[in-house]
């Protein structure tokens, strides 16, 4: 059996240090969806777009800051039962929707279960010179069930 990607969730909710809506954390330090800055929006904020998710599908994520060239990504973690439950076009949609919230404040998405299974992501890349739009990519890991 594989090792969990985070620990089990808790409802405890830790309140950390934040300037304009970013953690006061040294790059490539993460924290997760029980964290918070009690007194501005974190970014990039995924609690609407967990909130249009169908319910209890998202257990929690985890947010790794940028570091040097790296860009900083999420780790989201879904309920594998409720995943099972979705067609191709809904796992798509839904990683599409988290990814696009991810993107605009500049971070990639990975999707996993809680044993670390990957489900897929989505990236984006600097534009290329000329062209307005960055580059993103979905990628959706097959068609496969999660265990």
């Amino acid at each position: 059996m594989a090792t969990p990607l985070l620990p089990p969730p808790t409802q405890l909710v830790q309140a950390i240090v934040c300037r304009n809506g970013v953690p006061d954390l040294p790059p490539g330090a993460s924290y997760d969806s029980r964290q918070i800055c009690p007194d501005q929006t974190m970014l990039p904020s995924l609690w609407l777009t967990q909130k249009l998710a169908p319910e209890k599908l998202i257990s929690r994520w985890l947010t790794i800051l940028p570091d040097g060239d790296r860009p900083g990504r999420i780790e989201l973690v879904v309920d594998a039962q409720r995943w099972n439950q979705l067609g191709y076009l809904e796992r798509y949609a839904l990683i599409e929707q988290f990814g696009r919230t991810a993107a605009q404040a500049g971070y990639d998405l990975r999707l996993f279960n809680r044993f670390s299974q990957a489900l897929g992501s989505y990236r984006c890349r600097p534009p290329e010179p000329g062209q307005d739009q960055p580059r993103c990519r979905l990628r959706l890991e097959g068609s496969a069930r999660v265990p």
